[in-house]
This record gives structure tokens, C-alpha cells and sequence, in this order.
């Protein structure tokens, strides 16, 4: 009697295990996240349903196969898997430890977050894209401000300065050749009528037209070149930069917005004149070429280069290769969206220790232009 009691209980715990591990197995089967049980020696034994649709893959291709990642218990991981024709799924993992088949094995719980990270991505990048319109108002805001004022400051300076040249002129009139005080009248004049044009060269670069009222026309690159050199001079002087530009003839009209294209030439030398500073050859190459339905126009000087891990980075906003105080990190970002604006490209190249080069294709045709705004 005893033994048919034991015999009966055996059966009965047989019996609940096998229910237990059918129920384990049916929840594991029906489960949304995929499911995987790994050996000891990091070999797949049994993966569910939707861990076979998470790789794209039948249960007998994975079963016997190299798990491939690194098991941690107790942590939850992001891992990627690489799928057959399909672009690679974004999965979080997390492990325990379970006894399968009479064997201590793994139970990886894959849940698929691709579209969650996808959703993630899209909204950092919009809020990357927002943040960097907001900056570009506040900087053209700030750059309408400080036009406004040079331009006050400018017109306060032009009319004494007008009076000196013609007091100048009839102190000269008045005045023999054989006068000692005439070549320095002469000296006095030149110097005046230097200061003139860089008044009236301010007052031309500091006419900021409003959002939306300036319109494309078409201008000599030349003339916008000539003008922002001159703004420079005292600095391109003081430094003792040498400034190779091409000749008159052979620089382009191009269809621009004057005040936007003038800023980025500015920028551009700007930049040059900061990255030699330290340098013992000084020298700013500009050039242009004719590449077919484009126009390419070459900032290049011989300065400290950028680092090559900083070269993709060099257009962000805020982000600046200047020492701290020196740079805000928009003036490339800002010449970048103006060039862009024109249906033109911005791109750089540089070597460390060799210099720097800027290249903006601008577009020769309007209607290519236009095209290339849409």
C-alpha cells in the first residue's frame, strides 16, 4: 500500500511539471518580446515566435548557433541586431539565469525599441534644427543691432571727416609746392581720404536690409571682395598677411544677395587672419574657377588647420576651434545657411599645421538657383 501511495505522488509532481513547464513554455511562446535561452557556452538552445520574426530567421536556422552577445544578469543592455534584407533592429536585453532541460542556462528577453529610438532620433534632430534656427535669428538680430549702430557711428564720422578733406584741399590750394608744409598737407590728405573710404565702405557693409526686402541681383564678386578687403586692411597690414586675389577679369558675376554673400566673404578672411596669427608665413590665396554650371570660389590660407576630429563638426552652431572668449561658434553655421540660401554649397578642407581652405560654389544661372532653393 505504501508504495502505490508513493507512486501516486511521483506521478502527481510528474504530472504538475510537466504542466508547469507547458504553461513556462506557452508563456515564453506567446510572448511579445523575443525569447532566448542561451548554454553555458553561449549557444542558443530555443527561441520563440518573436524572436525568430525579430531576426528574420526560422528556429532551426538559430538553434545550435553562437548567441553573439555578451550575457550580463541583473542588467538591461541596448544591443543591435543585424538582419537579413531588413535594416537592423534596436533591441534592449536583459537576462536571468533559468535551468533548461535539466541544464543551468540563460533566459534573454529581447524587447524590439527601433521605432522608439527611430521617434527619439527624429525629435532630437528637430529640436537640433529649432535650436539652430533660434540661434541664426538671435545672431542675425544681434548682427542687425551692431549694423545699425556702426552705421550711426559712421554717418556721426562722415560729415566731420568730409570738412577735413575740404579744409585740406584748400589748405593745399593755398599752399606753393615748394612749401615744406605742402607734402605734408599731401601726407595729412591721403591718410584723411583713406579714412573716408573705409566711413564709407562701413556705411555700404553696415546697410542691413530687413527679413524678406533684400532681393537677388546680380553683382561682380569682385567689388564685394575689394570692399571687404578694405575693411581688413588695417589688420591684413598690422599682421603682415600677403593677399593673392584674382584679377578683376577674371572674377565672376553671380546673382546673390549682396549683404549675405559680403558677410560670408568676411567671415571667411576673418577666419584666415585668426588661424595665422602665429604663424611665420602669412598668406591669404583666393581663387576662382569656372566648374561647369557653378562657379567655385576659394578661401585658402597657410594657418594652423583644424583637427581632423574636428573638421565634421566645423559648421554646428556653438561649436568653435577658438580659445574660450574668442569665438561664438556661429559664424560658420550662419555663412553655411547663406550659401545654402543661394543654392550654392559650403564645404571645407584642412590640414593641420598646413592651412585651411574654404570652397563656395554659388550657382551661375538664376533659374538653376531657384531650383536649387526648393
Amino acid at each position: 500500500m505504501r508504495n502505490l501511495e508513493n507512486i501516486t505522488e511521483r506521478k502527481q509532481a510528474d504530472n504538475a511539471l510537466r504542466t508547469a513547464e507547458n504553461n513556462f513554455h506557452n508563456v515564453i511562446n506567446k510572448n511579445a518580446d523575443g525569447m532566448v535561452v542561451i548554454d553555458t557556452n553561449g549557444i542558443i538552445r530555443f527561441t520563440n515566435p518573436a524572436a525568430q520574426v525579430l531576426w528574420g530567421r526560422k528556429e532551426e536556422e538559430l538553434k545550435g548557433q553562437l548567441f553573439g552577445f555578451s550575457i550580463e544578469e541583473g542588467e538591461t543592455i541596448e544591443l543591435e541586431i543585424v538582419r537579413r534584407s531588413r535594416p537592423p533592429a534596436i533591441v534592449e536585453m536583459s537576462v536571468a539565469k533559468i535551468e533548461w532541460e535539466d541544464e543551468v542556462s540563460h533566459l534573454a528577453s529581447l524587447r524590439d525599441i527601433t521605432e522608439r529610438k527611430r521617434a527619439e532620433d527624429d525629435l532630437k534632430k528637430a529640436y537640433y534644427e529649432l535650436e539652430k534656427q533660434t540661434s541664426l535669428l538671435a545672431q542675425s538680430e544681434k548682427m542687425s543691432a551692431i549694423g545699425n549702430l556702426v552705421a550711426g557711428v559712421a554717418h556721426e564720422l562722415n560729415n566731420p571727416m568730409m570738412s577735413i578733406l575740404h579744409f585740406i584741399n584748400y589748405c593745399l590750394k593755398h599752399t606753393i609746392k615748394d612749401d615744406r608744409r605742402y607734402t605734408i598737407l599731401e601726407d595729412i590728405k591721403k591718410e584723411t581720404e583713406r579714412c573716408v573710404d573705409i566711413v564709407q565702405n562701413l556705411l555700404t557693409f553696415s546697410h542691413m536690409e530687413k527679413e524678406g526686402e533684400e532681393e537677388f541681383q546680380e553683382l561682380n564678386c569682385g567689388v564685394l571682395l575689394d570692399r571687404v578687403l578694405k575693411l581688413l586692411a588695417y589688420r591684413i597690414e598690422k599682421q603682415d598677411v600677403i593677399v593673392k586675389k584674382p584679377s578683376a577679369q577674371e572674377i565672376p558675376t553671380i546673382w546673390m544677395k549682396e549683404n549675405k554673400i559680403q558677410q560670408v566673404f568676411l567671415n571667411l578672411l576673418n577666419n584666415a587672419l585668426d588661424a595665422m596669427m602665429d604663424s611665420e608665413k602669412k598668406e591669404i590665396r583666393i581663387e576662382v574657377h569656372d566648374i561647369g554650371e557653378f562657379y567655385e570660389i576659394t578661401f585658402a590660407d597657410i594657418g594652423c588647420g583644424v583637427p581632423r576630429k574636428e573638421i565634421q563638426r566645423i559648421f554646428d552652431p556653438f561649436h568653435t576651434t577658438k580659445p574660450v572668449g574668442k569665438g561664438t561658434g556661429l559664424g560658420l553655421s550662419i555663412c553655411q545657411s547663406i550659401v545654402d540660401d543661394h543654392g550654392g554649397k559650403l564645404s571645407c578642407e584642412s590640414e593641420p599645421g598646413k592651412g585651411t581652405q574654404f570652397k563656395i560654389l554659388m550657382p551661375k544661372d538664376r533659374i538653376i538657383q531657384k531650383e536649387s532653393m526648393k
